[in-house]
């Protein structure tokens, strides 16, 4: 593995990248895709009974067959980076990331994805220190990473209330 493929020191106490994945939303996409391991977790918010914590540095550990990932936004590259090599070993990442179409990571996560899709509406995430949810000041978008993506992803717009399993 790449020695950049880290944690950075700074995220040993970043709040920030703490947010939590709404149930509703993973509980859709799991039955779509039936996630084996949650490949950025921690005890309190892990999603598959199997997980990584940031303890266990999962850009420096194998994984699964079928990933969930919703990863800390300050290192949203290594881990794109990371389901890339994962792809080449027949492993598909499912992410629920930022849709900041402005950063490096998004044009190497578009290049890379199976599918692309764009959520309607703002995600309200969980925070451990919060106790009320928030919405980030961007909207959300699912990245599919896996093999056979042949360089021009499906995209698609996905409503926020389906995603949540709303009427």
């Amino acid at each position: 593995m790449n020695p950049q493929h880290q944690y950075p020191p700074q995220l040993g106490g970043d709040k920030n990248d703490s947010w939590t994945t709404p149930e509703a939303i993973f509980s859709t996409l799991n039955n779509e895709f039936a996630f084996t391991l949650d490949v950025a977790a921690s005890k309190e918010n892990a999603l598959c009974p199997r997980f990584y914590t940031q303890e266990d540095n999962a850009l420096q550990q194998p994984w699964g067959s079928m990933n969930w990932c919703n990863p800390p936004y300050s290192i949203v590259t290594e881990f794109i980076d990371k389901a890339i090599l994962e792809a080449v070993r027949g492993c598909t990442t499912v992410f629920l990331v930022l849709a900041k179409t402005e950063t490096r990571w998004f044009k190497k996560a578009w290049q890379n994805a199976r599918e692309i899709r764009f959520i309607t509406g703002r995600i309200k995430f969980g925070h451990p220190d919060k106790l009320v949810k928030n919405s980030p000041t961007y909207g959300s978008v699912i990245i599919v990473i896996g093999p056979g993506a042949t360089g021009t992803p499906r995209v698609s717009l996905i409503e926020r209330d389906a995603l949540l399993g709303c009427s």
